[in-house]
C-alpha cells in the first residue's frame, strides 16, 4: 500500500479503469481526486501489481481528543476499490 502524493498519467489511467469496474455510471474525475490528495484530512491509498494501481481506499482524519492532554488522530475508510480480476484473492 502506497499514500498517492500526486497522480501520474499512468496513475489516473489505471483509476479510471478501476473506478470504470465499480461502476458502469462512474465517471472519473481527476479534479476530485486531486482535491483528495491535496487536502489534509484525507488520504488516497492504492495498491500497486507490477507497478500499476490495482486497489484503492479512500480515508478521511480528524482529531479526536480523549482529555485535555491527549488528542489522537482517528481515520475511517470511505471507500474501498479492487481491480475485478483480483476481488477474492489474497
Amino acid at each position: 500500500m502506497e499514500t498517492l502524493s500526486s497522480i501520474s498519467p499512468d496513475d489516473a489511467a489505471a483509476l479510471a479503469r478501476l473506478l470504470g469496474q465499480l461502476s458502469t455510471t462512474a465517471n472519473f474525475d481527476s479534479g476530485r481526486l486531486h482535491a483528495i490528495i491535496d487536502h489534509e484530512a484525507t488520504e488516497l491509498l492504492v495498491a500497486r501489481v507490477g507497478g500499476e494501481i490495482v486497489g484503492m481506499a479512500t480515508f478521511v482524519s480528524s482529531p479526536s481528543q480523549l482529555d485535555c492532554e491527549v488528542t489522537l488522530k482517528m481515520s475511517w475508510s470511505t471507500s474501498r476499490y479492487v481491480a475485478e480480476a483480483l476481488r477474492g484473492s489474497s
